[in-house]
Formats: C-alpha cells, structure tokens, sequence
C-alpha cells in the first residue's frame, strides 16, 4: 500500500509540477555567428578573405607552439620521465600540460613585448596592421635568434639560397629562421636529455 501511495504522489509530483514549464515561451531560435568582412571587391575577395583567416587560425597553434620552448620542453620532460624508467608515470597530458605552463613563463617577456609594440596600438587603432606585423614579430626573432645555432642558421640559409646574407637576426627571413630554431631546439633538447 506504501508503495502504491508513494508511486501515486511521485506520478503527479510530474505531471503538475511541470505545469509551469508548459507555460514557458519558445525558444528564440537558433544562434547564429556572424562575420563581417567589410566591403571588399565583391564576393570573391570576401571568400578569399574568409579562407585566409580560416587558414591562418588551423595553422595558429603549431606555428605558436614550433617557434616558442614547447618543443624542448616537452621533450626533456619525456626524456627525463623514459631515463627514470617509467612508463606512464606522469602521463602524457600532465607532461604537455607542465610544458605548456613552463613555455608560457619563458615567454612572457616576448609576449609582453611583442603586444606593446605591435598588437596594443593596433588594438587602439594607432597603426596599421602593415606596419605593426614587424614590430610584433622582431621579439620572436631575437628570441628565436639567441637560441639558434648557427650551424643550423647557415644550413638553412644555403638551403633557401640568401644571397646577401642577412646582418642581423632581425633582418632574417622567418622562412628561414623558423626551421633552423626547431632544429635547433630538437637538438639541444636531445643532448639535454
């Protein structure tokens, strides 16, 4: 008898507890994201433009973890956890999450000085996005620069065919700079480990 009375009281617990839920509005619709472009030559530029930015962003994070210390980073923690014979202890997110906290703290001072000089007065619209690319960049730069060798900086100098070669670290080509620093980094992380 408990037991019916309890399924009863539950029953229409449901039935007129939802009262006011029934009474409730329809949703307004489905989200919607919109993106404006601006006023560009026509439709064909706006598509081009949208499949640029939808490019730059899928290639964001490699480009920001390959030219940053994640790379030797993430390897001499590997390295380290495979000489003290361990298989999975720690795992691999703690790893990657220990290496990503660690690369955020040694580059915050290039960070801090690459928003200063380029993405702050873009942001405050006191400068072109033009003119404000080689401000954001040169602090990558010198940082990949001071931690290049420069066997591997002639390697692949020779290999992309730099003739003059380029006076400063500043001067060099991204192109160029870029995988001679993650060679670089591969190896002094290996001879680290």
């Amino acid at each position: 008898m408990k037991r019916v009375i309890f399924i009863a009281l539950f029953a229409s617990l449901i039935v007129f507890g939802a009262h006011d839920a029934w009474a409730q509005a329809a949703p307004a619709g489905n989200p919607t994201l919109n993106i404006n472009l601006g006023s560009g030559d026509g439709l064909t530029a706006r598509v081009l433009q949208l499949a640029a930015l939808i490019t730059v962003l899928s290639l964001a994070p490699s480009i920001l973890i390959m030219t940053t210390s994640f790379v030797r980073i993430v390897v001499v923690l590997s390295l380290l956890r495979t000489a003290i014979g361990l298989q999975q202890a720690p795992p691999n997110v703690v790893i990657v999450s220990l290496s990503l906290f660690l690369t955020a703290f040694v580059m915050e001072p290039v960070w801090n000085q690459a928003y200063t000089n380029g993405i702050g007065p873009v942001m405050r619209n006191e400068m072109q996005l033009d003119e404000a690319f080689p401000r954001v960049v040169e602090p990558l730069k010198r940082f990949m620069g001071a931690q290049t060798r420069d066997q591997d900086l002639m390697l692949f100098m020779d290999l992309a065919h730099l003739n003059p070669r380029p006076t400063s670290v500043v001067d060099t080509p991204l192109r160029v700079l870029a995988p001679a620093f993650m060679v670089s980094e591969l190896r002094r992380s290996f001879e680290i480990g």
